[in-house]
């Protein structure tokens, strides 16, 4: 059934944001991860909630909490909308005035913080270390 459905795959996204959220800030995994759209999936899993199709509060605040320390960069964000729809969250209906209200709230804060410190840490590294990083396969020195 379509409730079946939706429930395997509000399980799937919740596993796959705890395996995601459980990983190593410094692992290499990670940032290819996050380079490869893993935010513009957790974007469209976030419209679902918000539209009430797939997931609800539960899975909202697991993904707000696993969200938070990901090592994000500024490209990384603008390029998945993530800071926007993020934002909005504290004025949707799944948010003004719920018990969960300030739940949701400290999340998102926690998220704005991390996530700024994350984006300022990144551009404050040298720019050899941001060149060697950003290589491709072919141009590295072996």
């Amino acid at each position: 059934t379509d409730d079946q459905k939706r429930g395997a795959l509000e399980q799937r996204r919740c596993l796959i944001l705890a395996f995601v959220g459980a990983t190593s800030s410094d692992s290499k995994s990670l940032e290819k991860i996050l380079i490869n759209g893993y935010l513009e999936s957790v974007k469209a899993w976030l419209g679902d909630i918000l539209a009430g199709d797939v997931g609800g509060m539960d899975l909202l605040l697991h993904m707000l909490s696993n969200l938070v320390d990901l090592p994000v960069d500024k490209t990384v964000v603008k390029t998945s909308g993530m800071g926007k729809i993020i934002g909005s969250i504290e004025n949707h209906k799944i948010c003004v005035g719920t018990p969960n209200e300030s739940a949701i709230k400290e999340r998102i804060q926690e998220i704005k913080d991390a996530w700024n410190a994350s984006v300022k840490a990144k551009k404050a590294q040298t720019p050899a270390e941001t060149k060697e990083n950003t290589k491709r396969p072919a141009e590295l020195d072996l």
